[in-house]
């Protein structure tokens, strides 16, 4: 008997090893899969189309289809909203002129929430001037609150640009981002600063991609959203 439970042991630890291997091998593998479509994404992103705003300074690449539909820009204000020809929020874009980017914003959201179709997504590009950290903490408050400040500053794949953090002011128990911290944001935010065109650039990018590659149903490995966003820079604006 001891035997045989010496043998069921033996073969246990066995398959366990075993098993072991084949999903470490297979994490490896899906893992070089990744990264093997984002070094061929990072090359065919440089050669998507370019869109760009002279009167706001701002440009960036995007794909020519995307996931059921194609994309579509407009300005109001001084914000860049980018969205899918179908949407409702580009039905109704005559409805977003305004004096106040705040009352635009405002409106897209109240359009958007009315929208029951699918997919929906949308960037809207918030572009402000911007010389210090002063301004840019003031954009912070504007758009998050007291209790939101500015993080660290660290260069972007485009020079002369710079992607901004957004940090509490008072950082939670375990971390800065817990959500008992004062500045708890759920979501991607891209926050861009220049200062050589003294301008910044803030949207939110969602939980998920709002932007997925044509033809590609998942969201984790075919969101273009990361792309497009690494390819921002700001321009000279037309006088």
């Amino acid at each position: 008997m001891a035997v045989k439970k010496t043998i069921v042991f033996l073969f246990a630890g066995i398959l366990i090893i075993i098993i072991g291997w084949i999903l470490n091998a297979r994490h490896q593998f899906w893992g070089l899969q990744v990264k093997d479509f984002e070094s061929q994404m990072q090359l065919q992103s440089k050669q998507w189309p370019l869109y760009k705003s002279t009167t706001l300074g701002v440009s960036f690449r995007y794909p020519r289809l995307i996931d059921q539909g194609e994309l579509v820009f407009f300005q109001a204000g001084d914000v860049v909203f980018v969205t899918r020809a179908s949407a409702s929020l580009y039905a109704h874009r005559n409805e977003l002129f305004s004096k106040s980017d705040s009352a635009i914003l405002e409106k897209a959201k109240s359009i958007e929430d009315q929208d029951t179709s699918f997919p929906k997504g949308s960037w809207k590009v918030w572009v402000r001037d911007a010389r210090s950290d002063e301004d840019l903490n003031q954009i912070v408050k504007d758009t998050f609150g007291d209790g939101c400040k500015v993080g660290e500053k660290v260069m972007s794949s485009q020079p002369g640009t710079y992607d901004v953090s957004i940090d509490p002011v008072k950082p939670g128990v375990e971390s800065k981002s817990d959500p008992d911290s004062s500045c708890f944001i759920n979501t991607r935010i891209s926050f861009k600063f220049s200062p050589r065109f003294q301008r910044a650039a803030l949207w939110n990018l969602g939980q998920e991609g709002a932007f997925l590659l044509n033809n590609c149903s998942d969201v984790n490995y075919c969101d273009a959203d990361q792309y497009m966003a690494q390819s921002f820079t700001f321009i000279p604006r037309s006088r």
